[in-house]
């Protein structure tokens, strides 16, 4: 299998002592990354309180859950299936006003307008979006989550499909599609920071043709690149990945490689 590589950088750069961080030891050096580079993006560590909802299909079924946070950078849009339910279709609209979600004019959501959406072919239990902002913290946003979603047997077989929302305010129009709110969260000085315990929430565009991935934590320091650790068999589809660190080795760039 051909390899495709995919790196995150964590801005980070960061002394550990002057953050309380312990030191750990040396990991051993090992080869840097056939393909070197990074790219500037939030290190997706949840800024004060992220937003959970309910995903209801068939306007009472509950099916999931839609989960909102932001770095300092990024605003993410976590969609999670469980119960045997699983994704074929996904779509959001973000606006920083409800008349500005894409509506008719009878105040019924244009779906096919929202400027977020995918296909799911396979179908996914988990699809997380995100976009890069550049509002102030305590911004109003207005979103509304749609996904269409089946429910499988034990075979996997389908037998049945609904259309699910995000569980908020309805719309004006006469169906019962909602929207939700959401307050950009203040990241304060925090979000450099790298420390033994820290949750990195790790997202990529899925890779073509590849079904698992290796995640890997990369640290370099003085031009000498280090793997810290790795994990392999994560589902590349989902795109998404919780990773706790452990083991910091002081001031230094660290980033994320997804390896398929």
């Amino acid at each position: 299998m051909t390899k495709k590589r995919l790196l995150f950088a964590i801005i980070l750069l960061a002394t550990v002592g002057a953050y309380g961080c312990s030191e750990s030891e040396n990991p051993v050096a090992t080869t840097p990354p056939a393909e070197v580079g990074t790219v500037s993006l939030g290190d997706g560590i949840p800024c004060g309180d992220s937003l959970v909802t309910i995903l209801y299909a068939g306007q009472f079924i509950d099916v999931g859950t839609v989960t909102v946070y932001n770095d300092q950078d990024d605003l993410f849009i976590r969609i999670e299936t469980t119960g045997g339910w699983w994704m074929t279709e996904s779509h959001v609209a973000v606006a920083t006003t409800l008349e500005d979600i894409p509506q008719t004019g009878k105040g019924n959501p244009k779906v096919g307008h929202f400027g977020l959406w995918a296909e799911h072919d396979p179908p996914v239990t988990t699809y997380t979006y995100s976009i890069g902002y550049e509002y102030e913290p305590g911004v109003e946003l207005f979103l509304a989550a749609h996904a269409v979603v089946e429910l499988h047997d034990e075979n996997g077989q389908r037998i049945q499909e609904e259309t699910a929302w995000a569980d908020g305010f309805e719309f004006p129009g006469n169906n019962w599609a909602t929207y939700f709110t959401y307050l950009i969260q203040d990241c304060g000085g925090e979000a450099n920071e790298i420390c033994d315990g820290d949750l990195k929430v790790i997202t990529w565009d899925p890779l073509e043709g590849v079904g698992l991935v290796r995640v890997e934590l990369y640290y370099e320091y003085e031009g000498t690149a280090y793997l810290v650790d790795s994990v392999t068999g994560v589902d590349n589809f989902e795109g998404y990945y919780e990773w706790i660190v452990e083991g910091v080795y002081g001031e230094g760039t660290y980033w994320f490689q997804i390896v398929g």
